[in-house]
């Protein structure tokens, strides 16, 4: 019988969807697989990622819900639109800064009765049900036999979640991606996504064989939400034996960058009152822009510019320091500004990476018992270790740690 198996980043912001075909399900060769990623997503354009579809839903009474890349930033002020809805389960507690999120809690009654779902676990459900009825077709389309081969094959589903839910969260994810039709067979097909990013690194990288028994790596995943921090020790290769040592994490994913770049803007118009005198769709492009563009090149050397559609009408309001910097639609903001709004998320992030460095020494002297450590390295993760900044600022962290390299596999 031949297997299907697909694996589902189920994130913050973004969702993604990879997979292998075996012919044989006896003979499962890792080395040979030729892991496939979904990039066809409903209403992509075609300066959007290929690799990732938005984590939004949207209801409209008497309709199909409405989600991915069908749900246009600009409809998110709606109370039927939800996104972000991951970080509403009650698992997320056990992360650092979870009160952060008490905004999106007290809004979110409202919101469900708009949308008319009972909790936040249907809304999870119907996005999952979206996700896994598009990936599924995405899949049949390239299939030798089309869906006559898909639903022979056995079907093996892996849903990730974050480092920090505890066997409970993991287990009610289950029942509900069981619920939307998703073939897990059992919580151990829920994996951390620490878990499967270390996977792929030493899957996809093979410069990484260079490490030795008894080196020890620190992965930081850093994404759109949470942030984990995970220590390993190296224990054997061919095939690879890890130990996890140690973890931290942290609700300071790359939203909050967002919440801090909005908070300035707030702050360069001249406060709120001012601000809440720009139209929705300018604030919210204005942002969009910070988000798809400015955080993913800021390296503390260039100052940038913005258009910020509506401050024109407002420019005597502006406080003077902000007036000079505004030529019609356009604002040029200097590094300071972009550094301020990174000072408020990275040097958390950092220190998480120092204290597991600090954590994960001891553990490499006593498994080599010769009473030095060996190697140590950082490896970087998810979306938001794309970021130049936090690179940079998580290479300086360590400069005078015992660490040998901040490395950025790409997988």
């Amino acid at each position: 019988m031949s297997t299907i198996i697909v694996g589902i980043d189920f994130g913050t912001t973004y969702s993604g969807v990879s997979w292998i075909y075996a012919p044989n399900s006896n003979d499962i060769d890792a080395s040979k697989i030729n892991i496939q990623i979904v990039q066809n997503w409903p209403a992509r354009r075609e300066a959007e990622a290929r690799n990732k579809v938005p984590s939004r839903i949207s209801y409209a009474a008497g309709q199909e819900p409405k989600w991915g890349f069908r749900v246009k930033p600009r409809d998110m002020d709606a109370l039927e639109c939800f996104e972000l809805f991951k970080l509403l389960f009650q698992a997320i507690e056990h992360y650092d800064h979870a009160e952060d999120l008490d905004s999106l809690r007290t809004m979110l009654p409202e919101k469900l009765e708009a949308a008319q779902k009972p909790n936040i676990e249907t809304v999870i459900e119907d996005f999952l049900r979206l996700l896994w009825a598009c990936s599924r077709e995405s899949i049949e389309a390239v299939l030798p036999g089309g869906k006559a081969t898909f639903d022979r094959a056995r079907i093996r589903a892996i849903l990730t979640v974050p480092h920090m839910w505890k066997l409970e969260a993991k287990q009610v994810t289950m029942e509900i991606a069981t619920k939307a039709g998703i073939p897990i067979r059992d919580v151990n097909d829920i994996i951390t996504e620490s878990e499967a990013a270390v996977h792929a690194i030493l899957h996809d990288n093979n410069h990484l064989t260079d490490f030795s028994v008894g080196d020890a790596f620190v992965l930081c995943d850093a994404g759109g939400g949470t942030v984990d921090v995970v220590s390993y020790l190296v224990l054997g290769k061919n095939p690879w034996s890890l130990r996890q040592c140690s973890h931290d994490g942290a609700l300071r994913g790359s939203i909050y960058l967002n919440l801090a770049w909005k908070a300035h803007l707030q702050e360069f118009v001249g406060g709120l009152k001012n601000w809440e005198t720009v139209e929705e769709e300018n604030k919210g492009a204005a942002i969009r822009h910070f988000d798809e563009t400015l955080k993913r090149i800021f390296d503390d050397e260039d100052e940038y510019c913005t258009d910020i559609h509506g401050i024109k009408g407002i420019r005597k309001l502006l406080p003077e320091t902000s007036r000079g910097r505004v030529a019609g639609v356009e604002v040029t903001h200097d590094v300071s500004d972009l550094k301020k709004t990174f000072e408020k998320v990275c040097p958390e992030i950092c220190d998480m990476v120092t204290k597991q460095v600090d954590r994960v020494r001891p553990e490499m002297i006593g498994q080599a018992g010769t009473g030095h450590a060996k190697n140590i390295y950082v490896l970087l993760a998810g979306g938001f270790s794309n970021s130049p900044y936090l690179r940079q600022a998580i290479g300086k962290a360590t400069a005078h740690k015992p660490v040998q390299g901040v490395l950025h596999p790409q997988s």
